[in-house]
Parts: C-alpha cells; sequence; structure tokens
C-alpha cells in the first residue's frame, strides 16, 4: 500500500502531468479503451452485483463517456491563469490565480456504481493533473481493478491510477498517509464524519458526496400519471440503491386513493428475475446495504 502511494508520488514529481498535451492523450486513451472494452467491462460488474447490460451502460458507462467529454472541453478553461483584483496593501503588485495540480488524490468509492466512481472521478483528477488511488467498495472488487487493467495493459504509466482492495481500516490508512493530498469520498454519513476528521489531522482537501434522503412530495394538482411514474422511477432505478432513491412518497389526500389504485396496476406489470433478461424490469437487492 505505501508502495504504491510512494510510486504515484514519484511520478507526480515527474512533472508529466502538468502538461494539458499529457493530460488530454491520457482522457482520449481512458474514453477509448473503456469503449473498446465494454464487453469485459459488462462481465465484471455482473459477476460483482448482477447489474444487467442495460443497467449497466445507463447508469454508469453514458455518464463516465459523458464526464470524460465534459473534462477534454473544459481542461484549457480549468488550467488557465486568471487575473484578480489586487487589495491595496500590495499595490501596485498584481495578483494571479494560478491553477496547479495538488498531487496524489485518494477516491473511495461506493458498492452500488463502482465503475462510474472508479471513472467520473478519475476523469477530473487526470484532467487537472493529478494521480489517482482508488480504493473501491470491498463488496465489488472487480469493477475497478479491471479499469486499472485495461490502462494498464494499454501502457499507462504504473503511478497514474492505482487500485487498493481492502476494508475500512485501509481506506483510514491511506487518509492519513502524508503524501496524499486530496480525498474524496462516495459513501455514508457516518463513514464520511470519520473521512473528515481523519482528512482535518493532515488538512487536507476533502470532497464528499453522502448518501441520503429524496422524498417525492405528490400535490392534488399533479398530473396522475406523471406522478406515478415518478414515484416507480425512483423506487425501481437501480432496484433502489441509489442515493437519490425516492425512500417517502407523500401524497395530499385529495389524489391519494387514485395515486394508490394507479401504481397498483401498474406495479402489477412489474417483471423481476434474472437482470440479463430483456423482459425484466426489477432485479433483486445487492447485500444489506
Amino acid at each position: 500500500m505505501k508502495h504504491i502511494v510512494s510510486q504515484q508520488r514519484a511520478f507526480f514529481y515527474t512533472h508529466q502531468t502538468k502538461s494539458i498535451d499529457y493530460r488530454l492523450k491520457q482522457l482520449n486513451k481512458l474514453e477509448k479503451l473503456l469503449k473498446s472494452n465494454e464487453n469485459l467491462l459488462n462481465e465484471a460488474i455482473y459477476k460483482d452485483f448482477k447489474k444487467s447490460t442495460f443497467d449497466t451502460y445507463a447508469t454508469e458507462l453514458a455518464l463516465i463517456y459523458h464526464d470524460i467529454k465534459y473534462a477534454k472541453r473544459n481542461i484549457y478553461k480549468w488550467s488557465k491563469v486568471k487575473r484578480v483584483g489586487t487589495n491595496l496593501l500590495n499595490f501596485p503588485a498584481k495578483s494571479y490565480i494560478l491553477p496547479e495540480p495538488l498531487g496524489v488524490c485518494l477516491v473511495i468509492g461506493a458498492w452500488n456504481y463502482p465503475t462510474q466512481i472508479a471513472s467520473w472521478k478519475g476523469a477530473p483528477a487526470l484532467a487537472c493533473g493529478n494521480t489517482m488511488v482508488f480504493k473501491p467498495s470491498e463488496t465489488t472488487p472487480l469493477c475497478a481493478l479491471k479499469v486499472a487493467e485495461i490502462l494498464h495493459e494499454a501502457g499507462a504509466p504504473a503511478g497514474v491510477y492505482n487500485v487498493i482492495q481492502g476494508y475500512g481500516a485501509v481506506g483510514a490508512s491511506l487518509i492519513t498517509d502524508t503524501r496524499v493530498a486530496k480525498v474524496s469520498l462516495t459513501g455514508s454519513v457516518p463513514t464520511g464524519r470519520k473521512v473528515y476528521a481523519a482528512a482535518a489531522e493532515g488538512i487536507r482537501h476533502v470532497t464528499m458526496e453522502l448518501g441520503g434522503k429524496s422524498p417525492l412530495v405528490i400535490f392534488d394538482d399533479a398530473n396522475l400519471e406523471n406522478a406515478v411514474s415518478g414515484a416507480i422511477l425512483g423506487n425501481f432505478y437501480s432496484s433502489g440503491q441509489v442515493c437519490s432513491n425516492g425512500t417517502r412518497v407523500f401524497v395530499q389526500k385529495g389524489i391519494k386513493e387514485a395515486f394508490l389504485a394507479r401504481l397498483s396496476e401498474r406495479l402489477k406489470g412489474v417483471k423481476m428475475g434474472d437482470p440479463q433478461d430483456p423482459d425484466v424490469d426489477a432485479r433483486t437487492l445487492w447485500g444489506q446495504s
């Protein structure tokens, strides 16, 4: 584990990642390799937690490609030196903001979108000239490894993108490593509190996407069919295993009975089963999370 962080740190200080041309090359390579290896990624994701090929593309790969394109489109803007105002104390000096890469970025991922998190955080990290260590959830280990394997087999330097597997203790050890410059977490609120506290010891940059609740509120004047569709999508999208899952549906009294009747009617047609079966609408839940 320490060797990998040392490797990343050493590569970062070769200053290759400071070149925007180099960053664009890495992003183009990442996009090309992901697209040409979709079958391998689908297989890894299915083995990890039985996500169908359709769901994998719709909820992971398509979003990854969008984020890579977004990073490539904005890379020059993000890297541009900005002229800003100077206060009277420093007059007649001129002031600028010079965007600089941070260094080794640690990403701790969640199990429900393993490939998406591995890549959509990797794209901006690489676009901004950083290196990235990804610690995936211990319950979905194959997806992240497959992304790393694809990159390394294509000749990407070993110190650019690495995966470290393990339970929470592994992540905790990486967070307190003084060579890590930034921590990004996708996970639960309790885990987020621990990560924030640990990162604060070294005054590290921290970005967190934490689990939450996304209630649906439906009023009497709502379009009934749209309201029912929204409730079904909010609860069955990724089998409800998503941070924006509509765990609670509040319906105003005037429309409640009609809403429940239509919802029941619609749900009678939902078919559960093998996620690779194109006629299946919903798959089983994965684990106890």
